[in-house]
């Protein structure tokens, strides 16, 4: 909810259990703080940083899941936010920002964080220490995964990783999830540049194969599906009918 009249601040909706406050109007805390009041029975919410109540209303929540964007997120935020849910406030922490390396290793003390939405990576940022994440949403203005490092030792990292993706991103980009998260479950792709290189196309048997290797390792690894774009889905089918393998699936999007 983005914009309403004040009459809406204290109307009750008791099977509301999400809800989403952005503004850049007139919209306050304080009248956040009224709506949660009034609707106990969300459980999860969606917010800038800079418009959640105060503490003491904070702490009448009971949230499963609290979703923060920020521009830039400070280390005193990082604080409150674990005080908040060592207090009980919320279980899990969603979080979208400006992936720049001092803005990841203050996150990395982030107890509950179990998905980030890294917008405008930096160059070369190192994202290893977010050990905990669960779901990683690479949306970079760049158009590409390259400012990444070393994707092979994050995918090593994650352990607990089970969903990324990718806004724009090469098979490069992929394969190391895909080969090295013995949890991860889905993989999306929104657009897959064109190439000639046969090196970077999608090979669903070869990447089964791969993951038949991380199972012998771990002893557990999950299915993985990979979403893409249907030109890419259609052509990858083209290619080869396997596309549905005990550990890879390829769907369209």
């Amino acid at each position: 909810m983005s914009d309403f009249n004040d009459e809406w601040i204290t109307q009750k909706n008791p099977k509301l259990e999400h809800f989403t406050w952005f503004t850049k109007t007139h919209l306050s805390a304080d009248k956040l703080q009224t709506f949660l009041r009034q609707n106990p029975t969300i459980c999860s919410l969606s917010t800038q940083f800079w418009l959640l109540p105060n503490e003491t209303a904070m702490m009448e929540l009971k949230l499963d899941d609290l979703w923060i964007t920020t521009d830039s997120l400070q280390q005193h935020d990082c604080e409150y936010l674990n005080m908040l849910h060592a207090k009980g406030v919320y279980k899990r922490l969603h979080i979208n920002a400006n992936a720049t390396q001092t803005v990841v290793d203050r996150m990395s003390s982030l107890k509950s964080l179990v998905r980030f939405i890294g917008t405008d990576i930096g160059e070369m940022v190192d994202l290893s220490s977010l050990v905990n994440l669960e779901v990683f949403t690479f949306i970079n203005l760049s158009g590409n995964c390259a400012n990444v490092a070393n994707k092979p030792a994050l995918a090593k990292s994650l352990q607990n990783l089970n969903e990324v993706n990718f806004a724009v991103a090469d098979i490069d980009d992929i394969l190391p999830f895909v080969h090295l998260s013995p949890k991860l479950k889905k993989v999306v792709v929104f657009v897959l540049p064109s190439s000639k290189n046969p090196n970077q196309a999608i090979h669903p048997v070869a990447m089964n194969r791969e993951r038949e290797k991380l199972l012998a390792k771990t002893l557990y690894v999950s299915k993985v599906t990979i979403y893409i774009h249907e030109s890419k889905y259609l052509a990858t089918k083209w290619k080869t009918t396997e596309i549905d393998l005990k550990l890879i699936e390829i769907k369209r999007i």
